[in-house]
């Protein structure tokens, strides 16, 4: 009896999830290079949000506008402390997750106080 997998699909046969050196330090290289060039920066009542190294593609949200923020963590995630945040607004574009942010729930707290008080940052 044939195999329904194609030869040679090793991603498919292989047993395990542990993949090879090769792929372990090209996954290693896409993660730091994702994170090296995304950005963050809250200035006044504004989060700016910048993705990308050749291209770049910018995202301005007025905290004033935030109706909600969410924070996702993975089992493995809450032992780092990092998360993913979802913040919600009142517009076209409602929704812009955040990727594996440090101190999640600390910053979720911080974004809603200034969003509710419409306080400038320090």
């Amino acid at each position: 009896m044939t195999s329904p997998v194609p030869p040679g699909d090793s991603a498919i046969t292989r047993p395990g999830l542990k993949g090879t050196v090769r792929e372990n330090t090209f996954a290693g290289v896409l993660s730091f290079l994702r994170r090296r060039y995304t950005k963050a920066t809250v200035t006044g009542d504004r989060l700016r949000y910048e993705v990308g190294a050749t291209s770049k593609s910018t995202r301005n949200i007025q905290l004033t506008k935030v109706q909600d923020i969410r924070v996702d963590q993975g089992v493995f995630q809450r032992m780092l402390n990092i998360g993913n945040i979802s913040i919600e607004t009142s517009g076209e574009t409602s929704r812009l997750t955040i990727p594996n942010v440090d101190r999640p729930q600390q910053i979720c707290e911080d974004l809603m106080n200034r969003s509710q008080s419409g306080t400038p940052a320090a």
